[in-house]
């Protein structure tokens, strides 16, 4: 596969569309091969700023590829993945429990036809499916209530280690913790053999 993401030549490679990413239209476009650039426009000071493409920044732990974006006039810039600017650019945004995930897998890959929408559960299927199990760390259950869909690791990061235990029994044991109702969903495909 060619690492597209490297090529920072303004000139578009032979079949690529710009898109603008929703959110920051009129100031930064996704390829359809998974390039990001700032458009030409005018700054907030009336200086013309030329068309350029962004440097995407390899996240070595993750292996996936990171773009820091900025609206004019505001200080702070605003970290993404190209994934997720892909998508949002071809797709459109995603639910709270769906992720635009990489339909081979390869997260260095972010052409917009290996990019999906698909919720979370989805998501871990298709990594059980293509062998790369590496993003959940050992898990083969997502954790599902009212409040969203989780492995065990995400319930630790986002409740910490004694709720999440909670939630983990009470999935277990069909019960209730703190009101809410938790289910346990084998992550693996029923279908497969």
């Amino acid at each position: 596969m060619k690492e597209y993401y490297k090529d920072l030549s303004i000139a578009d490679i032979k079949g690529e569309e710009w898109r603008d990413i929703p959110g920051y239209d009129g100031i930064y476009q996704a390829s359809s091969y998974g390039r990001i650039k700032s458009v030409e426009r005018l700054n907030t000071n009336g200086h013309l700023l030329k068309e350029k493409i962004m440097k995407q920044y390899l996240k070595k732990v993750l292996k996936t590829l990171h773009i820091s974006l900025r609206i004019p006039g505001q200080k702070r810039w605003k970290k993404h993945t190209v994934g997720s600017l892909v998508g949002m650019a071809f797709i459109g945004f995603r639910e709270d429990n769906e992720v635009f995930a990489h339909k081979n897998k390869n997260k260095l890959d972010n052409r917009a036809c290996n990019i999906i929408k698909i919720t979370r559960l989805e998501s871990l299927r298709l990594d059980f499916k293509l062998g790369k199990n590496t993003s959940i760390f050992g898990s083969t259950y997502m954790y599902s209530s009212s409040l969203g869909e989780y492995t065990s690791s995400q319930l630790v990061d986002k409740y910490g280690k004694r709720a999440a235990t909670k939630i983990l029994d009470s999935a277990r044991h069909d019960h209730r913790t703190n009101g809410v109702k938790w289910t346990r969903i084998p992550i693996q495909n029923d279908n497969k053999p």
